[in-house]
């Protein structure tokens, strides 16, 4: 049995692990890597093995960097089961057919400068055909259920909290005496103190684990402090300076925090009245798939729900918008107002138009709530870039610029020692950290020996390490 990864590692984007054991080659998640550049598109565009004799797929989440490639693993060949929760199947569904939208828009742009230059055309990784044929390969099940893929390999899935439907991954495997080993794939893990979700849920005793660490070397604000802090942004910006508040935010899991929060101040009548967008047709469509899995709400929204508020993403003057004539119409608008837009590190969506719109007047303000990577435009303005290019101009980054880390639906390094630590750690005989910057795995890996795991590394990309 061995492990090896083909995208974050070292690295917080293009999750795709390959596990062999029992016979199979199981891939975990099959992701994008996001960011600029001609590398970034080289990476999404060659999968560095045959996706043909890949037997499964183990889909943790529908987050793009963990499902976006998936139509392009079909359409080169791959025939298997890709199996997943309910919820992941809805998003995913929602998700990849944005992202045909997206390649074939900006495919479209490109070819027209290629057709000027003499060039000869490129071509989508995918488009929405590929999406649905790529949908017929997906089978859905539940948590703690076993699936047997073959006579030596069974997995489950658990909640990890992450975004609604996002699971834990374990690999049972059994020799010729039927003598088992675990081995756990954590996918994102997220937050045990979450407003919406239901709290990550232990992990079964493991032999070997791969985990994440997108947070590994810092924690987060307390996530009582959310409210104070929106409030405050907000009264800044829209009462005192009569700008606007910008806040690009990721279609699922963030979008609806955010309004939950707001929900919150409106209720209590904290909240000033401001009209408050939703600019996003996709986390309108996300907050309908969430409300259908209600379910997977923690405890204490469940109870608000059915004895206070029934609806926790909707409020006076809260708008929800789809047609893109009204998204251009808020362009125009001198009101102060709130504004939240996807995509949440502002490489794409509507949000991009905002920001170009709004970047360069100082009574704004861009509100960041969540990890951006740093070749991205979310990583620039989060970085201090006085300058950014937007569609090609440059703007001024005049606007004020504000963080709300509290909101991030990845643990922090706390929480993931917390969630990693549930078990008899001597039994546990190789620890491999993913899905991190170097600085942030290497803080972990400290931090995973001190608590007393015996083997544990910061994956490399491509290389194969055995478990044994």
């Amino acid at each position: 049995m061995h492990i090896i990864s083909h995208g974050a590692a070292q690295t917080v984007t293009g999750s795709c692990h390959i596990l062999e054991a029992g016979g199979l080659k199981i891939l975990l998640d099959c992701g994008f890597f996001q960011g600029k550049g001609v590398e970034m598109s080289v990476k999404n565009r060659n999968f560095p093995f045959d996706p043909k004799e890949i037997d499964f797929v183990l889909l943790s989440h529908a987050h793009i960097d963990h499902s976006g490639n998936l139509p392009q693993l079909v359409k080169k060949g791959f025939k298997g089961k890709i199996f997943c929760t309910h919820a992941t199947y809805e998003l995913a569904e929602l998700l990849l057919l944005d992202s045909a939208a997206i390649q074939m828009a900006d495919t479209d742009y490109i070819n027209q400068k290629r057709a000027k230059e003499g060039r000869p055309f490129i071509e989508p990784l995918y488009n929405d055909t590929d999406v649905y044929e790529c949908l017929q390969y997906f089978e859905v099940t539940e948590y703690a259920r076993d699936i047997v893929l073959n006579k030596a390999v069974q997995f489950s899935f658990t909640n990890t909290g992450h975004i609604i439907g996002s699971a834990a991954i374990h690999v049972s495997v059994y020799n010729e005496k039927g003598k088992k080993k675990v081995f756990t794939y954590t996918g994102d893990i997220g937050r045990y103190k979450n407003r919406i979700l239901d709290f990550p849920e232990d992990i079964p005793q493991s032999d070997f684990i791969m985990l994440e660490g997108t947070y590994g070397d810092r924690e987060h604000d307390e996530i009582d402090t959310v409210e104070k802090k929106l409030l405050k942004y907000v009264e800044e910006t829209c009462l005192i300076k009569k700008g606007k508040l910008i806040i690009p935010a990721f279609s699922v899991g963030r979008t609806q925090e955010i309004i939950y929060v707001l929900n919150n101040l409106s209720e209590t009548g904290k909240l000033p009245p401001i009209d408050v967008f939703v600019d996003s047709p996709m986390a309108v469509n996300a907050t309908e798939i969430m409300r259908r899995h209600a379910y997977l709400f923690n405890p204490e929204i469940r109870k608000i729900m059915e004895s206070e508020d029934p609806d926790p993403f909707g409020f006076n003057r809260l708008h929800y918008i789809k047609d893109v004539k009204d998204s251009i119409a808020l362009n125009k608008r001198t009101a102060p107002c709130i504004i939240i837009s996807s995509s949440g590190m502002m490489e794409g969506g509507r949000v991009k138009h905002h920001l170009k719109h709004n970047i360069e007047n100082e009574n704004n303000s861009i509100l960041i709530t969540g990890y951006c990577e740093p070749s991205t435009l979310g990583g620039r303005i989060q970085s201090g870039d006085k300058q950014v290019s937007i569609y090609g101009r440059t703007y001024d980054v005049n606007a004020n610029v504000l963080t709300l880390n509290a909101l991030s639906a990845h643990a922090d390094v706390n929480e993931l020692m917390e969630y990693v630590t549930v078990g008899d750690l001597v039994k546990v005989k190789k620890l491999l950290l993913v899905h991190g910057l170097p600085q942030s795995l290497l803080s972990l890996k400290g931090r995973c020996e001190r608590t007393g795991f015996k083997d544990v590394i910061v994956s490399e990309p491509h290389k194969a390490y055995e478990l044994a």
